[in-house]
């Protein structure tokens, strides 16, 4: 899972380099993306449920996966 990130990072990282991030990324996850991440940190600050995390980053890591490499194979 860290490789993914990593390879993530590593990405944006280039198309920022080289401006164009928002040409080269399909930013249609972005609003589900967000609402999960906002639901991951609600439940990090009340720390009630450790599965419900790992299944929100589960929901999170596909979306950025998906946007990433499909988005950078078309």
């Amino acid at each position: 899972m860290f490789r993914v990130i990593e390879d993530i990072f590593a990405r944006v990282d280039e198309y920022i380099e080289k401006d164009t991030l928002i040409q080269e990324l399909n930013m249609s996850a972005l609003p589900i993306l967000n609402e999960q991440f906002v639901k991951l940190i609600d439940f990090l600050v009340s720390f009630s449920d450790k599965n419900w995390c790992v299944y929100l980053l589960g929901q999170a890591i596909p979306l950025l996966t998906e946007t990433v490499y499909i988005t950078d194979n078309q």
